[in-house]
């Protein structure tokens, strides 16, 4: 199955190829087609000229601001698609401009590399799908203190655990005195 994917795949890139060495236009067929579709909506809107490349375009009862020299529309499509939306179209229809001049996307650049404080980690992080979970793998182990060669608690927690088990026993009837084996077995521990 894998061969039969890699076949087509390296079949469709050289169709692919083919076909964009005999485009002779500025801008390739798909961006075109999505730039057609706003020219045909681009003839709802009507542009009123501000400043320099400033106009604003009113689109049904919206108002737009468009700046052409820095590709910008207040309808947010302009900047985040790289090509002019139907606002901008109105506004360079305003003064016969030509639409291939705004759908340059620039030069693309690989993106920063934000490199942290610290040494890396060299372990990688546990996803919740893993087995034995993201506790790692001391998961299960019976802690034993260092200091008395207790099991249940280690050196960090031995003070703590010491405190709890100084505890004095509660009785039922506090009248009655503790037998001597309830008094023995408690000061053992």
């Amino acid at each position: 199955m894998f061969e039969w994917m890699r076949r087509k795949i390296m079949a469709r890139i050289q169709v692919k190829r083919e076909g964009m060495e005999r485009f002779k236009g500025t801008v390739c067929p798909n961006i075109m087609k999505k730039i057609d579709t706003q020219t045909a909506l681009s003839r709802n809107c009507h542009a009123i000229w501000g400043s320099g490349e400033t106009y604003e375009v009113m689109h049904g009862l919206d108002n737009h601001v468009v700046v052409l020299d820095e590709h910008h529309c207040s309808c947010g499509m302009f900047q985040m698609v790289g090509y002019p939306c139907c606002h901008a179209i109105a506004a360079m229809g305003f003064h016969r401009k030509e639409v291939e001049d705004y759908s340059s996307l620039g030069k693309v650049s690989a993106p920063k590399v934000k490199i942290g404080v610290g040494r890396p980690k060299k372990k990688r992080i546990r996803d919740g799908n893993d087995i034995g979970g993201t506790s790692g793998p001391r998961k299960g182990l019976t802690h034993t203190c260092s200091i008395f060669g207790e099991l249940g608690h280690n050196k960090a927690g031995h003070n703590k655990y010491r405190r709890q088990s100084e505890v004095p026993l509660q009785f039922e009837d506090e009248g009655v005195p503790p037998s001597p084996s309830i008094l023995i077995s408690s000061s053992s521990i």
